[in-house]
């Protein structure tokens, strides 16, 4: 498990960019799913 996180922050600061890009990617669909649902309620 130590192993793992250590590679996972590695990843995170070699490429910044894409994952400031695949993190605000994926927090906008998650609200824009929860607005749908809202809409459907």
């Amino acid at each position: 498990m130590k192993t793992i996180l250590r590679n996972f922050l590695f990843i995170l600061r070699r490429f910044k960019m894409a994952t400031t890009l695949n993190v605000l990617g994926l927090s906008i669909a998650f609200a824009s799913f929860m607005v749908i649902c809202m809409q459907l309620n």
